[in-house]
């Protein structure tokens, strides 16, 4: 109707002469004008927009993965600039080749091989009148070559990452907002499912499955301006519920338990430097299978724990007294980016830790060992982080850190027989001036592994986002894929320990 009355409004103005229309008053030419450029506005609403197909180009390349036989890359695609409007997957042999591409929907975020299993997880905000873009997808790739999409979940939440291990049926996915989502993989991978089960206060990309304890670990991540940092926080007393108090450290920073504002203070300001425990094999078996718990549920209190170590260099002299000599303070620590499984010791687990000042003490890989009962099963309250963890770096050494390093996607895994360390590190153009842009790749040998009585360390460097060096998959001979989010590219490598890291080739 609205339609309708504007040209009948128009036929009124004036006679066409011409093609001309003869305008009784410069009223009504304005007037003309105007209608002529709100029905130029509808008509475009209505008209459908065309884009070129992605096929197998690549479209702002953010994440990559490997298939369990080494012989093929998987490149997630996110069309950042909306130039497809549609993500993908690229699949890649090992020698760069292009060999298919699946579509996703468009801003795809992350990408996890297990076995047989992958989950790309998807970002899409809103374009639609569906308020609810955000979803997470799972293939078989039992032919590597060729990934099949099983299933769609919609999720109510952004997914940021997921984590699954081969041979184990539970997985989980966390999101931007502080969301976590648990999943079972059944024998009929169709039939798989994946419900919200916390909504903690701050986002945790590194997640660690542990299959031998049935547990999660799942860390604090910045994805802002990296202004969240470590910081040195006294512990010197245990205050009760009238704030009355001992003189005795309970890892709990004083000044969040000392006052009742203090107590009450938002969960952010904790949650920053709290890891969360999540128990699988407790929650599957509740009444209802994997529960939704709010934030005062004892059992969702019960799994934040406190993060908090010291470090030691290569002379094994520690970085900081504080929690070593003096146990009246504590660092607690923040920021971690990726956390891996060593595939040599069930009982240890990697972690990238951060930190945006230039000082030494952050931008490390740090080795996670289990020394305790970290689940807490039998006791009555949660086990103290120093009583059940122990960390160690193993990456990011005083004499081998520089300013630029900040430690992003990693894998440690044999490579000819050696233990090897590879690392990506971004500084990139979210968070930091163009001046102190810097990306590189780097390796090192792991441990009592060594090449000619030494340890083994190289470093490939830019500060050129265009050849910018983002996530990275490497398969057990060395062979390995990164990215480059900004120059629409990625970058073919061989990592070879004694040999060195040498650039095979771009491909765009």
């Amino acid at each position: 109707m609205k339609i309708k009355s504007s040209f009948s409004m128009l036929s009124n103005v004036g006679q066409l002469t011409c093609g001309c229309p003869a305008f009784q008053s410069m009223a009504q030419f304005f007037l003309l004008i105007n209608l002529l450029v709100v029905l130029g506005a509808f008509t475009s609403c209505r008209r459908d927009e065309r884009f070129p197909a992605l096929g197998d180009k690549l479209a702002s390349p953010l994440d990559v993965g490997v298939s369990k036989d080494g012989n093929y890359f998987y490149v997630v695609n996110t069309d950042l600039d909306r130039t497809y409007n549609a993500g993908s997957i690229l699949v890649l042999d090992r020698d760069g080749k292009r060999v298919r591409a699946v579509e996703t929907p468009r801003l795809p975020r992350s990408i996890t091989v297990a076995g047989n299993d992958m989950i790309v997880t998807v970002e899409n905000p809103a374009t639609t009148q569906d308020q609810n873009e955000f979803k997470v997808l799972l293939f078989d790739i039992a032919d590597p070559s060729s990934p099949n999409l099983i299933k769609t979940w919609p999720v109510p939440c952004g997914p940021v990452n997921a984590v699954l291990r081969e041979g184990y049926k539970y997985f989980a996915v966390s999101c931007t907002s502080g969301g976590l989502l648990v999943g079972e993989l059944t024998s009929d991978r169709a039939q798989s499912y994946i419900k919200l089960v916390r909504e903690y206060s701050v986002v945790r990309r590194a997640l660690h499955i542990d299959p031998q304890r049935g547990l999660l670990f799942a860390f604090t991540t910045d994805f802002g301006l990296q202004e969240t940092k470590d910081v040195d926080m006294p512990d010197e007393k245990t205050y009760d519920k009238n704030f009355k108090f001992v003189e005795e450290p309970n890892e709990v920073p004083d000044n969040y338990e000392d006052k009742k504002d203090a107590v009450r203070r938002p969960s952010y300001y904790r949650q920053r430097y709290q890891f969360v425990v999540y128990n699988f094999n407790e929650e599957a078996g509740a009444s209802e299978s994997f529960p939704y718990r709010k934030s005062d549920d004892p059992i969702y209190q019960r799994e934040l724990r406190w993060l908090y170590f010291t470090l030691a260099n290569f002379d094994g002299q520690p970085d900081f007294e504080i929690g070593v000599s003096d146990l009246k303070r504590k660092i607690y620590r923040t920021n971690f980016w990726s956390a891996q499984p060593d595939a040599d010791d069930p009982n240890a687990f990697y972690l990238s830790h951060r930190g945006k000042d230039t000082t030494y003490s952050t931008n490390e890989i740090v080795r996670v060992s289990i020394v305790g009962n970290v689940a807490g099963t039998g006791q009555e309250t949660a086990p103290a982080t120093a009583d059940v963890l122990e960390f160690e770096r193993v990456y990011g050494f005083k004499g081998e850190w520089i300013p630029q390093h900040f430690p992003c996607s990693f894998l440690v895994l044999n490579i000819n027989n050696y233990k090897t360390l590879v690392v990506n590190h971004f500084k990139d153009l979210v968070a930091w001036n163009r001046k102190d842009v810097y990306y590189s790749v780097a390796a090192k040998t792991l441990g009592t592994e060594s090449v000619g009585d030494s340890i083994w360390h190289q470093e490939l460097t830019s500060d050129d986002p265009k050849t910018s060096f983002y996530q990275i998959a490497v398969n057990q001979d060395g062979r390995a894929l990164m990215t480059s989010y900004y120059g629409n590219a990625v970058i073919l490598l061989d990592v070879i320990p004694s040999t060195g890291i040498t650039i095979i080739r771009r491909i765009e």
